[in-house]
């Protein structure tokens, strides 16, 4: 009832993340995911709401969606400061630090988990890779927490071997996929700019002739003209065919 307390309609889950740190495992955040509009999805690429959960197991007062701060669903209009603790929170957390123990080839892992109507948690499916933004918002704390520092300069470190280690990585793979995409891009834009300046040096070249033409014409008009009001041409006038 806590977690449907505030949209009914969809399976409201938590985002748990742990990670492998010195040899063990251990809970780096939770935000929990709420649907909206009576959709049974709750995810935030489908619109859905999140709200950060802090350590004690109880919800920030406010919630994050498509990148604005709010403070009441959308679509039930319950406040976010309604919410109560995550029921059995430090089971919930324990439950996520043994489904991590069983992978051994990812440090940092993000799990889905439902809470059953015992408040048991469930779980659903485990992530490895995916956005940090919105729930470093609705946390207002850094991704990788109290760590933070201590793995950044880690990182920093041992460049060389992360690399090594990042050449079949996910990440990796779609910063490629990226690239390929700009650099697809940037031939187009190379390629639509030489069509319109040969584009536009052909108006001008057509637009140089026009002129050109007009100009003859006007010479031409005139040397008529001038021939019409001559003399020989009026006392040539009774020899000419009409």
């Amino acid at each position: 009832e806590n977690m449907a307390h505030l949209h009914p309609a969809s399976v409201n889950t938590l985002r748990m993340i742990t990670m492998r740190w010195n040899n063990k495992i251990e809970n780096i955040y939770t935000f929990a995911r709420f649907g909206h509009s009576g959709d049974i999805k709750d995810n935030a690429g489908a619109g859905g709401i999140v709200v950060g959960v802090k350590d004690d197991g109880n919800f920030m007062d406010f919630a994050v969606q498509k990148s604005k701060i709010i403070y009441e669903h959308p679509t039930t209009n319950v406040k976010i400061n309604e919410l109560k603790t995550v029921p059995n929170y430090k089971e919930a957390k324990a439950f996520v630090r043994k489904l991590h123990s069983n992978i051994l080839h990812h440090n940092y892992a993000a799990w889905d988990i439902a809470i059953d109507q015992k408040g048991n948690p469930i779980f659903i499916e485990a992530n490895f890779f995916g956005n940090s933004w919105t729930n470093q918002i609705a946390l207002q704390a850094p991704m990788l927490g109290e760590h933070t520092d201590e793995v950044l300069s880690f990182i920093a470190k041992n460049k060389n071997k992360v690399n090594e280690l990042d050449i079949k990585s996910l990440a990796k793979k779609n910063r490629q996929r990226a690239n390929r995409s700009i650099r697809k891009l940037n031939k187009r834009i190379e390629e639509t700019e030489k069509e319109l300046f040969d584009e536009t040096n052909k108006r001008k070249k057509v637009k140089k002739q026009l002129n050109q033409v007009k100009v003859e014409k006007n010479g031409f008009e005139k040397r008529i003209k001038a021939m019409i009001n001559s003399k020989s041409w009026r006392y040539t006038k009774l020899f000419r065919r009409k």
